[in-house]
């Protein structure tokens, strides 16, 4: 039933299932940045209706109109007997626009059920941006945004890279378990050790960001990026002894 899986519906999509759309630029400090917007591919709502209720879901045909150079989508999801339904519009002479409007509207028809509501509310980050052909694209890779991703989760009191379960997960950041928490920990003080060996440790949140594209603190750095860091570190300490 509707009502035994609505926590499970408002559960925050994992890390790497999020990316950004770029909105506006600005230049500081030499650096091109805009706004990220976090958004989820149609794919990742489906897997959770999927997930959650098999075979209990649907999108029966879509109404389209034209309306000038726009084409306008009403797009209703029928979960458990129960329908929403939402609009999505794109630009008429664009490649795909039907797939566009469609999946506009149908991440808005799901949102009524709490299904990627949250998205909404998120605090927007600033991010580099890089000029490329007629639009650009935000200039970070896969961790990169990730680390984006967990910040804004962090921000809103979600909890950080939970992939979604049958259980509820739409709460305050609790303390990560003892073995993780000691794992990162422990990494954590061989990258500061080496580079404490090397550099003044007045530049190691200027390293931190320059390496990972963005600040982040201590405490939310993950495995992988404390990874990324120590190689970096590496890569400067053979460029020295060559």
């Amino acid at each position: 039933m509707l009502e035994d899986i609505k926590d499970q519906l408002k559960a925050p999509f994992a890390l790497e299932d999020i990316d950004f759309l770029p909105k506006g630029k600005t230049e500081r400090a030499g650096k091109t940045l805009c706004m990220a917007f976090p958004y989820a591919d149609p794919r990742v709502y489906q897997d959770r209706l999927n997930e959650l209720a098999y075979g209990e879901w649907s999108t029966p045909a879509p109404v389209v109109i034209a309306a000038g150079n726009k084409l306008i989508c009403y797009v209703t999801v029928i979960l458990y007997g129960v329908p929403h339904t939402d609009v999505g519009e794109a630009t008429n002479n664009e490649e795909n626009t039907g797939t566009e409007a469609f999946a506009q509207a149908f991440k808005r028809a799901c949102s009524q059920f709490g299904l990627g509501r949250y998205l909404y509310d998120l605090d927007k980050e600033w991010v580099p941006f890089k000029v490329e052909g007629k639009s650009g694209r935000i200039d970070l890779d896969k961790a990169g945004k990730a680390a984006i991703v967990r910040k804004m989760y962090q921000k809103a009191g979600i909890l950080a890279g939970q992939a979604p379960t049958p259980k509820p997960v739409l709460k305050t950041v609790p303390a990560q378990p003892q073995a993780q928490d000691d794992g990162i920990k422990e990494r954590l003080a061989q990258v500061k050790q080496l580079f404490g060996t090397m550099f003044n440790s007045k530049g190691w949140e200027k390293f931190k960001q320059d390496h990972l594209g963005m600040p982040v603190a201590d405490e939310g750095l993950t495995i992988d990026e404390l990874d990324r860091l120590y190689a970096a570190l590496l890569d400067k300490k053979i460029a020295k002894a060559s």
